[in-house]
């Protein structure tokens, strides 16, 4: 993987746009190393390609209203923390990038290792993933099961969130925890809804 310091984004300026097939950035196959904050690079929506990852250490923050669109197969794997605080009025959606929504165009969000637990999620709605591209296995050994969102060994927060329309399962939670000690006990789901799974 390529390593993005996402800082770097901010020297894309002055872009004049005119009569383009999508007037947007795609990043593909890449890690973010530093702290970012979600939302349009001068003007262009930012498409998220391929596997793009958060390295531990790395905070990405998506405010409240913002939408992160996935290109077909695409994935997020998140080894820092993600902050995604939405609100009621104006909820966070991770889905693919089509305006005819179909299910499973992306794959999804996975949360991988104990370092991404501060991880938070509120008034966010996950839809139309669970695309079977990942391959791999998660950190127990056990071959990914392609949920709409995955926590693996990791304890990230869900609050007042929707996971819905996945080909898969909205959220799949590794089974480490069946034999894990009372120090660390899973992700927190709390006033969520699962539907059209």
């Amino acid at each position: 993987h390529r390593r993005l310091n996402p800082a770097h984004l901010q020297r894309i300026t002055g872009t004049s746009l005119q009569e383009n097939a999508k007037d947007a950035i795609i990043l593909d196959n890449l890690d973010f190393w530093g702290d970012y904050t979600w939302g349009a690079v001068d003007g262009m929506e930012v498409l998220l390609r391929s596997e793009i990852g958060l390295l531990s250490g790395a905070t990405l923050t998506v405010p409240a209203g913002e939408r992160l669109r996935f290109m077909n197969g695409g994935w997020l794997r998140v080894r820092g923390t993600l902050n995604a605080i939405g609100t009621q009025a104006a909820p966070i959606h991770f889905t693919n990038e089509s305006e005819n929504a179909t299910s499973g165009r992306w794959s999804g969000v996975v949360f991988e290792g104990r370092q991404t637990s501060g991880s938070r999620v509120e008034w966010c709605v996950f839809s139309h993933g669970g695309h079977s591209t990942r391959g791999d296995t998660g950190p127990s050994g056990f071959p990914r099961r392609d949920g709409l969102v995955e926590a693996w060994d990791a304890a990230p927060t869900f609050v007042n969130s929707i996971f819905q329309s996945s080909t898969s399962a909205g959220l799949v939670i590794d089974s480490q925890y069946d034999v894990d000690n009372a120090e660390f006990n899973g992700p927190t789901v709390t006033a969520c809804t699962f539907r059209d799974n």
